[in-house]
């Protein structure tokens, strides 16, 4: 399995891993608006996300996103697409465009899903 850094606030970054778990990031999203996604680890295979309902027609900034939250998503529902956590290789998650608004400490109830993918042994997209 490979090495997962879990980082505090203030954690290190470098060329090569430029975001650090915590990190609130910005993202262009489909639907060609722009979505909100959370780090909450960081491997040497991939970036550990959690991705926001909420969508906005210009990058948010820091006021913008005092209220996050998931969703179901479907049809039935009306909601973007959101996940609590969402596992992507570095490059898969480049093609995001991701943008730091800020970082925030990960609390370990964000961490449900990313725990549940530790045991599962599970991929990247």
């Amino acid at each position: 399995m490979a090495r997962v850094v879990l980082f505090r606030k203030g954690g290190l970054r470098s060329q090569r891993m430029p975001f650090i778990a915590g990190d609130i990031v910005s993202v262009a999203t489909d639907d060609g608006k722009f979505g909100v996604m959370k780090i909450l680890a960081v491997d040497d295979a991939g970036i550990h996300t959690r991705l926001y309902v909420q969508r906005f027609a210009e990058r948010p900034r820091l006021a913008d996103i005092s209220e996050l939250s998931t969703a179901p998503f479907g049809p039935e529902n009306g909601n973007p697409l959101s996940i609590g956590h969402l596992p992507l290789t570095h490059d898969g998650f480049a093609i995001w465009q991701p943008e730091v608004i800020t970082n925030r400490l990960v609390r370990e109830e964000e961490l449900m899903g990313y725990r549940m993918w530790q045991k599962a042994q599970g991929g990247y997209f």
